[in-house]
């Protein structure tokens, strides 16, 4: 049997160019799940995923499928650290908030490359779906995961999101 347990919870009082989470604990795998817009004046934007502070574009890549509105399309991407969750922004109703879920498998081996899988949704003015999953092209165990809007495409995390870090281990 699986035990999830919450290791830390974040509510923005205010906006704020990132969330970072650097206490992971030892788990075998990390669950992010967040309530989350953007403050931006666009409609939508794209959420950002770091580990340990890296911000070199070539040491990522993504894979993504996405529905929007009536339209449908998947790609693959490398040298980017965009993992392509959709979340609403201040061009959207304020009540709305994209739903984000991220899962990062076997975090603290140091011995592979670490690897997210994700899932966010947008309902509102364009309504949005995206899987898609996301491999960071570094051995080191991640100590610290770092989102932020579209590496400073707009303004902030919007004042109302939530982001909540779990850790997943067996019984």
């Amino acid at each position: 049997m699986a035990v999830i347990e919450a290791i830390e919870t974040v509510y923005l009082e205010a906006d704020v160019a990132s969330v970072t989470f650097s206490s992971l604990g030892s788990y075998e795998h990390l669950q992010i799940r967040m309530s989350v817009r953007d403050a931006a004046a666009t409609n939508r934007t794209y959420l950002f995923l770091r580990f340990n502070g890296d911000t070199t574009d070539s040491n990522y890549s993504r894979h993504w499928m996405e529905g929007i509105a009536t339209s449908t399309a998947a790609y693959a991407s490398a040298s980017q650290t965009r993992i392509g969750a959709i979340i609403g922004s201040q061009g959207t109703p304020s009540s709305i908030y994209s739903t984000v879920i991220v899962d990062i498998m076997d975090y603290t081996n140091a011995n592979k490359n670490t690897t997210a899988q994700y899932s966010s949704g947008l309902a509102g003015e364009s309504d949005a779906i995206f899987f898609g999953s996301v491999l960071w092209d570094n051995t080191a165990a991640v100590t610290s995961i770092s989102l932020s809007d579209a590496s400073g495409m707009s303004a902030n995390l919007a004042r109302g999101s939530e982001f909540t870090l779990y850790g997943l281990k067996s019984s």
